[in-house]
């Protein structure tokens, strides 16, 4: 009876704490709203003033800025920016990751990468995966900051330490082509590669695929390899399609299918499969 009450009380304040997530994101969405559409009806080009932004919260002026840069224009994208900028001098670590964004792609303010790079090092900081993630990019292909893949591979494992499925395929794709300072090892690829898949990265799921199906990193397992090819193909990823059009093509791990082959080969095609329009020629 106590253990059965104490599960109650439980379940009853998981419950009463999404209620209380949900009103929070609904005030937050309807207040970001009523901001955004106050602005359209004043005029993009009217600027945000700190004065009448003072009631609002970091969170309420990050996502008007997400609902003003998704406008797409040129007056939004700048008071996008500078939501951006308050909310970030405020200590909103998603608003770094928006201003990062906004400057290594010139939306709303001048272009630079650099800068760019010092806010996501900041939302990084702070803990933002996404962040995280962002900061290896640059780190490991030199975008407004000197190249340094074993500093960018550090941060795409803290990334994928909080659940970041781009960076665990990042860390595979390391290992595989011998990338950010680490020798060539397809068994630590896999390894990465398994878990991005798992995390839903389509693109890793299609390099498991191939793993399996060639025995690179892994034991060669042809029913392993179409269903990493069948969860990669879901995601539309070129190499899975192909795969699995070339299992159906040849019956391996798969019953043999013409047809099905076909059918995959002509998506992996029109996803830019030079490969897979070759295999159509050939079929």
């Amino acid at each position: 009876m106590n253990v059965d009450h104490g599960n109650r009380r439980t379940r009853n304040e998981i419950a009463s704490n999404v209620e209380r997530n949900h009103k929070t994101l609904r005030t937050l969405r309807k207040t970001g709203l009523a901001l955004f559409k106050a602005l359209k009806r004043k005029g993009l080009n009217t600027g945000l003033h700190k004065k009448s932004l003072e009631s609002l919260s970091p969170e309420q002026l990050n996502l008007a800025g997400v609902l003003l840069r998704d406008e797409g224009t040129k007056g939004g994208n700048a008071l996008a920016f500078r939501a951006f900028k308050i909310a970030a001098a405020r200590g909103l670590p998603e608003a770094r990751l928006n201003l990062g964004y906004a400057l290594f792609h010139g939306e709303g303010v001048s272009h630079s990468r650099r800068a760019a790079v010092e806010q996501y090092r900041k939302a990084a900081g702070a803990g933002n995966a996404k962040a995280m993630f962002n900061l290896g990019l640059s780190l490991e292909f030199g975008h407004g900051t000197r190249k340094n893949g074993r500093s960018a591979l550090g941060w795409y494992k803290r990334a994928a330490a909080l659940g970041r499925a781009r960076a665990a395929y990042r860390i595979g794709h390391a290992y595989w082509w011998a990338r950010c300072g680490v020798r060539r090892n397809y068994r630590a690829a896999t390894r990465w590669f398994r878990r991005a898949a798992q995390l839903g990265d389509g693109e890793a799921a299609g390099y498991l695929g191939v793993a399996y199906h060639e025995g690179i990193g892994v034991p060669r397992n042809l029913r392993l390899s179409a269903k990493w090819y069948r969860r990669g193909a879901q995601a539309e990823d070129a190499d899975s399609l192909l795969g699995l059009g070339l299992l159906y093509r040849d019956g391996e791990g798969v019953a043999p299918s013409r047809k099905r082959a076909e059918r995959f080969f002509r998506a992996a095609a029109k996803r830019g499969s030079k490969d897979a329009s070759k295999a159509l020629r050939t079929l």
